[in-house]
């Protein structure tokens, strides 16, 4: 069975805290310094099933690409699939 490909885009109507880059300083892979906020797609697998998301706040490696999410996006995303608001990518 082929399943089609579902972005969902997180808002920013949450509360700020749940849409923040995480604090990071340098990176735990290259120890490159260079860090930037930026707004990325991310994919998780979550219950089984593989979800993407448009927009996510992280903060990005520019050495080196590596990404670092804020626990609070990723507890956000999670309650967002748990309260069945998106669909998963497959």
């Amino acid at each position: 069975m082929k399943s089609k490909s579902v972005t969902k885009t997180m808002k920013n109507k949450t509360t700020p805290n749940k849409t923040r880059a995480a604090d990071v300083s340098y990176c735990d892979f290259c120890d490159s310094t260079d860090m930037r906020a930026r707004n990325v797609e991310m994919k998780m697998r979550h219950g089984g099933r593989d979800y993407s998301f448009a927009n996510v706040a992280a903060t990005v490696c520019q050495k080196c690409g590596h990404r670092y999410f804020h626990a609070s996006v990723i507890d956000e995303l999670e309650r967002r699939i748990d309260a069945g608001r998106s669909r998963p990518a497959a």
